[in-house]
């Protein structure tokens, strides 16, 4: 997935000091979503966020980072 790739390659430039999730949860999620917060293995995150970004119609691009809409 397109948008996928991107949130990841955004993640990698950032220095990966946060998990993918955090990294996720922080940037683009505006309430709390522990079970993806928290969660350490890659291939669930990518489950998770991928389904989140198919049901949010983010098939080609990612949405707007919280930070950038405050």
């Amino acid at each position: 997935m397109k948008t996928f790739d991107k949130l990841v390659n955004d993640w990698v430039r950032s220095g990966q000091s946060e998990r993918l999730g955090q990294y996720f949860c922080n940037n683009y999620i505006n309430h709390a979503w522990p079970e993806l917060y928290y969660l350490n293995d890659f291939e669930e995150c990518k489950t998770i966020i991928c389904a989140w970004l198919n049901i949010t119609m983010n098939i080609d691009t990612l949405p707007e980072k919280i930070s950038e809409t405050k």
